[in-house]
């Protein structure tokens, strides 16, 4: 007797430290509910089993039966759920399992009922004091149906152990299987033995289930928090995840996945190819499509990891990553690929802003940048203009001035990144244009790559830029030229006309937005060594570059007078074979003739007269503005700041014939000294200077306020033939020489 109570103690022990064990490991919440009540009801029939060994009257052993059966009942349920919410948890469902959910508790409370009502109709079982209850048809009815779940718990771990790839899955159902089983067997043992047994053998099995149980936990890492919560933590994640068999069959998706691809992903077996080639769509129009981007890789036995971006069906402007993971046997060989669906539109958004945000920077940077360098050639200019022809210092000095030339062509690629440099629109015929840089860089590329050229000769105008244009046509070229290696490579340059179409324009890399309609496009063909599409999101970004030499600042300007003139960029790239650049032009609004582009005219010898007002905060310029209109026969007064500028301008003489202002001046608003030249000296020419372009300076100005513009850093020619234009002709004098051409001669 004393024998039975001490194991009924080490039973109730070993529970409650299983309890413990196991709230440390914290299996997910389905598992660890389903579990808590096993081990609960496990617990409550230990205590009744003790209370009946020790009764010495009837009422303690009716009551030690109540308490038994209080968890004998419900002990099978608890653990078929434990066993189905397991399966689950591997990734198995039964669904004419599922069915019976709502069974359990129905099974509890009526037995339950039929045990608590035996003393008033006596069928459920006949209680013996010391010995083995009497059982009756009650009783073999309510403990059958318990049967049928404990082996249906065992039955389902012992499908875990024949499907279970993995090895510590398997050991871990089999772990499952002979705990269950003990637990049945000895309870079976103790109700169908022909002899008369001293106690219960299930508390011997619930020791014996205690201490595998405990060896499992520390040994195999059954019940470890990992294993368990892999599929919640599928569940969770915001990306979605496929996982495909060898077949191309969809075999697991996650919400997000089936969110992404509908309801048409969770169907088990939906194939993968034509369901991925419906909802992603290519970014470019050569790349893979995702349906034979998914079969290839299933095909290929020694495939590795591969990224590749789409844009999803349903919202074009969505670009989803695409991430897949061969999935390997312990042995090596290919037995599924897991599929990783990330929306990085969010991503690409910010890296636009980045885009945006570095324009706004080039611009500050320019304008600061084309101060110094204006009093670099100014100054430069003027020191040259005193130098004898044989000194030795002008080729020093000549230096400096082509530094500075190459410094505003730098200052002028950042401008035009940011789109923000000076542009004059014009009708342009593009085929000429791209003709006229095949002849200007034919000796240099001819060394990289073989040329061909398809111009349309009947095309369309275009409103554009022609300097900017060209530098467009130079830098796709010279991109595609260099892209091959070894020379033997080939570019092929094609110009047309097309109608665009919105989906066309919807794979666009730059003018995703533009309007759909007819539009002049070139296209650049090389079969140099390709780019990823994860280089495309980043080539135009200032200062990136894939070769050796470069400055990355090519396709970086390259953006910016593609947006400058609302035009759309595709790019169509695979590594090792090669890329196509396409660029789309807007048709111009109204059919005219392509302009040349003016020449500038000779202002040597040219002399004016009368008195300039010059105003900018930058002494080193309003120096060399100074001497250089002083050479052309004016007069000067300067101002440092705007409230100079207004004074100066009270107290000019009568013969002023011009204002030059800098348009980010301290001091007074420019836009009010400007009026107070009209209103004071109406008829006086005022031309605008600034290290920034004229579209972003003269944007908030009154255009009947200005009468010219010049974007620093500008040289003394081009400051004179502006002047030119705008002095009235009654204040020019007759022609002459420039004082330091008089004195050399």
């Amino acid at each position: 007797m004393k024998t039975w109570l001490l194991i009924d103690l080490i039973a109730a022990y070993l529970l409650a430290v299983l309890a413990v064990a196991l709230a440390w490991r914290r299996p997910p919440n389905t598992v660890w509910l389903a579990l808590q009540a096993l081990l609960v009801c496990a617990l409550i029939y230990v205590i009744g089993d003790a209370i009946t060994f020790a009764a010495r009257d009837m009422d303690v052993e009716v009551l030690g039966i109540t308490v038994l059966y209080s968890g004998g009942i419900p002990i099978t349920v608890a653990a078929w759920l434990f066993a189905l919410e397991y399966a689950r948890e591997r990734g198995y469902t039964f669904t004419f399992v599922e069915r019976l959910r709502r069974a359990p508790p129905f099974y509890v409370a009526v037995g339950w009922l039929v045990m608590v009502t035996n003393p008033w109709h006596g069928q459920f079982l006949t209680p013996v004091i010391g010995g083995r209850n009497e059982y009756h048809w009650a009783w073999w009815g309510v403990m059958g149906v318990g049967y049928l779940f404990m082996i249906g718990a065992i039955a389902i771990f012992g499908f875990l152990i024949a499907r279970e790839r993995v090895r510590a899955d398997r050991i871990n159902a089999g772990v499952l299987f002979t705990a269950f089983g003990i637990t049945a067997g000895s309870h079976w043992v103790y109700v169908f033995s022909p002899l008369t047994l001293p106690g219960d053998p299930l508390v011997v099995g619930l020791c014996l289930t205690c201490m595998i149980t405990f060896l499992a936990i520390h040994r195999t890492q059954l019940f470890s928090l990992l294993p368990f919560a892999l599929p919640e933590i599928l569940r969770r994640d915001p990306n979605g995840i496929i996982l495909v068999d060898r077949r191309g069959k969809i075999r697991y998706t996650n919400p997000a996945a089936s969110h992404l691809l509908g309801n048409e992903a969770a169907v088990p077996s939906h194939d993968a190819a034509g369901l991925l080639g419906k909802f992603l769509q290519s970014v470019q129009s050569s790349s893979e499509k995702a349906g034979a981007w998914i079969t290839r890789l299933r095909r290929d036995d020694a495939a590795s990891p591969e990224r590749a971006l789409f844009r999803w069906s349903r919202e074009p402007r969505r670009w989803l990553e695409v991430s897949a993971f061969p999935i390997r046997t312990d042995g090596g060989a290919p037995a599924a690929i897991s599929l990783r669906l990330e929306d990085v539109s969010e991503m690409r958004l910010q890296q636009t802003q980045r885009l945006e945000s570095l324009g706004i920077l080039a611009g500050g940077i320019a304008h600061d940048f084309n101060n110094i360098l204006a009093a670099i050639l100014g100054g430069s200019e003027l020191a040259l203009g005193e130098l004898p022809e044989d000194s030795a210092a002008r080729e020093e000095v000549e230096g400096v001035m082509h530094a500075a030339d190459r410094g505003a062509e730098l200052v002028n690629k950042l401008l035009v990144y940011a789109g923000k440099a000076p542009s004059e629109r014009k009708p342009i015929d593009l085929s000429r244009t791209v003709e006229e840089v095949r002849q200007l860089l034919a000796t240099v590329l001819s060394r990289l790559a073989r040329f061909e050229m398809r111009l349309d000769p009947a095309l369309p105008l275009v409103d554009g830029d022609p300097v900017q244009i060209q530098q467009l046509v130079m830098n796709l070229i010279t991109n595609a030229a260099e892209a091959i290696d070894d020379g033997e490579g080939s570019v092929e340059v094609e110009t047309g006309v097309c109608v665009v179409s919105e989906r066309e324009l919807a794979s666009a890399v730059v003018g995703s937005d533009c309007p759909p309609g007819p539009m002049v496009y070139f296209t650049i063909l090389d079969d140099g060594i390709g780019i990823d599409e994860f280089a495309v999101a980043r080539i135009f970004e200032p200062f990136y570059t894939t070769k050796f030499a470069g400055r990355g600042l090519g396709l970086a300007a390259a953006l910016g007078i593609l947006r400058a003139h609302k035009a759309a960029l595709l790019i169509e790239s695979t590594l090792g074979e090669g890329s196509r650049f396409t660029v789309f032009l807007p048709v111009a609004s109204q059919a005219r003739e392509a302009e040349p582009v003016a020449t500038a005219k000779a202002n040597h010898g040219w002399r004016g007269r009368g008195c300039v007002l010059v105003a900018d905060d930058e002494r080193p310029i309003r120096r060399s503005l100074r001497r250089a209109l002083e050479a052309a026969g004016f007069s000067v007064l300067e101002a440092a700041n705007g409230h100079e500028a207004l004074e100066a301008l009270v107290h000019a003489p009568s013969d002023l014939s011009l204002v030059v202002v800098d348009a980010t001046m301290p001091g007074a608003g420019i836009e009010r000294l400007l009026r107070s030249v009209g209103r004071d000296r109406p008829g006086v020419p005022r031309l605008v200077i600034s290290g920034f372009s004229a579209g972003m300076v003269l944007v908030d100005i009154s255009p009947d306020l200005v009468s010219g513009f010049l974007q620093k850093p500008f040289t003394r020619d081009q400051l004179i033939a502006e002047v030119r234009r705008l002095v009235p002709s009654d204040t020019r004098s007759s022609l002459g020489t420039w004082p330091a051409a008089e004195e050399s001669a």
